[in-house]
C-alpha cells in the first residue's frame, strides 16, 4: 500500500509540474505573437540603455545558429528530446524536497524544449523568434524559451553535482524500506 500512495503524490505532483510547462510554453509564445505583432523583422528598440534591447530576429537554427537552414530536422529532433526528456517526470515529486532543484530544471527544460518547437513546426520557413538582446557583451539575440532550457540546464546540473544521492545512500534507503516492510508484514 505505500507504493501506491506514493504514486498518488507523483500523479498528483505531475499533473502540476505538466500545468507548468504549459505556463511556460504559454508565456513564450505570447511573448513571440508580440513581437511578430507589433515589430518589422530586425527593429530594434532599446529597453533599458547600455544593458539590453529588444530586436526581432528569426533564426532558421539552434543556439548560435548553429545547423541553420534545417528547421525541420530541428523540429523533430526537439520533439524526439522533449518526448525523451518527459520520462523525467517519472522522479517529478512535489513533496521530495531533495528533488526540488530537479523539479525546476525538468519543467523549465521542457517548457523552453517544447516552446522552441513550435516555432520550428508552424514557422519552417522562417525560423524560431528571437527578440531578446544583451548589448552590454557580444551575444546571441534569443527568447523566453532559450532563457528557460539554459536556467533548467544549469539547475539540473546543480542538482546531479551537489544534490542528487550517491549510489550508496540509494542502496542504504532500499534495504531500510526492504526492511520496514518486512518487519509490517
Amino acid at each position: 500500500m505505500k507504493g501506491l500512495k506514493n504514486i498518488k503524490v507523483n500523479v498528483k505532483s505531475i499533473i502540476i509540474g505538466w500545468a507548468m510547462v504549459l505556463g511556460i510554453v504559454l508565456f513564450d509564445q505570447l511573448t513571440k505573437l508580440y513581437f511578430v505583432k507589433n515589430y518589422e523583422l530586425g527593429e530594434s528598440r532599446v529597453f533599458i540603455e547600455g544593458v539590453l534591447n529588444w530586436t526581432f530576429h528569426y533564426n532558421d537554427g539552434m543556439a548560435f545558429s548553429w545547423l541553420s537552414g534545417n528547421m525541420r530536422l530541428l523540429a523533430y529532433v526537439s520533439l524526439i528530446a522533449g518526448i525523451l526528456i518527459s520520462f523525467g517526470f517519472i522522479y517529478f515529486d512535489l513533496t521530495n524536497k531533495r528533488m526540488m532543484l530537479y523539479n525546476i530544471a525538468l519543467v523549465f527544460i521542457l517548457g523552453g524544449c517544447f516552446g522552441n518547437m513550435i516555432d520550428r513546426f508552424f514557422r519552417p520557413d522562417l525560423g524560431v523568434v528571437d527578440f531578446i538582446e544583451p548589448v552590454f557583451v557580444d551575444f546571441a539575440i534569443f527568447n523566453v524559451a532559450d532563457s528557460f532550457l539554459t536556467v533548467g540546464a544549469i539547475l539540473l546540473a546543480i542538482h546531479t553535482i551537489f544534490v542528487s544521492d550517491k549510489p550508496k545512500e540509494k542502496k542504504e534507503e532500499v534495504k531500510e524500506e526492504v526492511k520496514e516492510e518486512t518487519v509490517n508484514d
